[in-house]
């Protein structure tokens, strides 16, 4: 299995453990898109692109102060999307529908951070 599909099962399996609606991953330097995973149908192709160009203004304007973007949390009437650290090299977008927990996401991206580096980012 390439890096590739290994990424997106890890990504679904997140997902549907935490019952995500949709779930990315993007670089950290370059905030660039690396791969996600969604249960829904997607009406807005430039919609991630946009997500992630938000988000790298947001890292942007914070690299030059004493802070340090670790997470950040949105809420609006339909979901939740929380965006945080995941490793070194990547950040890690969740979006719930609202009747899901929040901190059930948080818990199991840390678990879910040392199964990725351990299964593909260190896999022979």
């Amino acid at each position: 299995m390439k890096n590739e599909e290994k990424i997106q099962k890890f990504l679904e399996d997140y997902a549907s453990n935490i019952s995500a609606e949709e779930v990315f991953l993007f670089n950290k330097k370059t905030s660039l898109f690396i791969s996600s995973y969604t249960n829904k149908e997607i009406k807005d192709d430039k919609r991630i692109e946009k997500i992630c160009y938000s988000l790298k203004k947001i890292a942007k304007r914070l690299k030059h102060s004493e802070n340090k973007f670790k997470e950040m949390i949105i809420n609006n009437k339909i979901n939740t999307i929380y965006v945080s650290e995941f490793n070194d090299f990547c950040y890690i977008v969740v979006i719930l529908s609202k009747d899901i927990k929040l901190e059930l996401a948080k818990l199991n991206i840390k678990i879910g951070s040392k199964i990725f580096e351990d299964e593909i980012i260190n896999a022979k």
